[in-house]
């Protein structure tokens, strides 16, 4: 079965063809690109006349609150301490005083004669001059004095 194509639809074509090109000649040749393609007469126009400013509106509504800003992390270490042999001992290290600074992890550097049996945040105080910190309990199972190293990492938001 062989269609043939009609008179309508090559003119339709046709058309379509004239009216994109011609759209597209137009928006390449007659597009302001420039302050200086337009008269100065209308510029002038254009311009309009300068009032005094008007009086001040109200106050908008409160707008929604924005998101959770970034944290710093700032590591604190503390001072070496020593653990006698068969003894234990507890440090706190603290995080610098300030308004959002709070612990959030600690502990210590040590060699494998020591152990952790309490290692725990301290939550900021409601007064200000306390921002908290990080207690570390260690024990010394060796037969001889041993050094461990604390420290904790404080967030600020």
């Amino acid at each position: 079965m062989h269609k043939r194509i009609s008179p309508a639809t090559v003119i339709s074509c046709v058309a379509l063809f004239f009216s994109l090109g011609g759209a597209s000649l137009a928006a390449s040749h007659y597009l302001i690109t420039s302050v200086h393609q337009i008269a100065p007469k209308v510029q002038r126009e254009l311009r309009g006349s300068h009032s005094p400013a008007g009086p001040q509106g109200a106050p908008g509504a409160v707008g929604a609150v924005g998101p959770p800003g970034t944290l710093t992390y700032q590591y604190v270490p503390g001072t070496d301490t020593s653990v006698p042999a068969g003894e234990s001992v507890s440090v706190v290290v603290d995080c610098p005083v300030g308004a959002g600074v709070a612990p959030v992890d600690g502990g210590f550097i040590g060699l494998p004669a020591l152990s952790a049996y309490n290692s725990h945040p301290i939550l900021p105080a409601t007064n200000p001059q306390i921002s908290g910190g990080w207690v570390v309990s260690v024990e010394n199972s060796g037969s001889a004095p041993e050094t461990f190293h604390p420290w904790v990492i404080c967030a600020k938001s």
